[in-house]
């Protein structure tokens, strides 16, 4: 099954009606049907501060848990890699995380950051992201 590694700004995007890129993020799930969503499981934790915060997190959650998300967690053996990443590309740290789950999942990316998106498709991933 093909996979897709969604950044932050994508699940929000997804989420949200009132993002700015709530129209491309629900094109992009249109497309993705029948792929294995997953995202890093840190990620995923930045998706929940604002819901959290705005005490709508159990609505949040609901909205997002017909996705079924498969979560990356970050093992003691990629670290070396995420920041070899960061590094290289000097993404900030979320998204060198973010391409790392991607390259490790044998996954394509999406996201709503340009230097991201540019980072993936330098490393020959396929990379969702909305027009710029």
């Amino acid at each position: 099954m093909a996979r897709v590694v969604l950044d932050a700004g994508a699940l929000i995007g997804l989420a949200s009606n009132k993002d700015s890129h709530h129209a491309w993020a629900m094109d992009l799930f249109h497309q993705t049907l029948d792929y294995e969503l997953c995202m890093a499981n840190l990620t995923y934790a930045e998706c929940l501060v604002h819901p959290a915060r705005a005490n709508l997190l159990d609505q949040f959650l609901s909205n997002i848990s017909g996705l079924n998300l498969h979560l990356w967690a970050l093992e003691n053996h990629s670290i070396d890699h995420v920041a070899q990443i960061r590094a290289e590309t000097g993404l900030k740290m979320p998204h060198a995380l973010v391409l790392v789950a991607a390259t490790e999942c044998g996954a394509a990316l999406a996201t709503t950051d340009k230097k991201l998106a540019e980072a993936a498709f330098a490393r020959d991933l396929k990379v969702y992201t909305p027009t710029y």
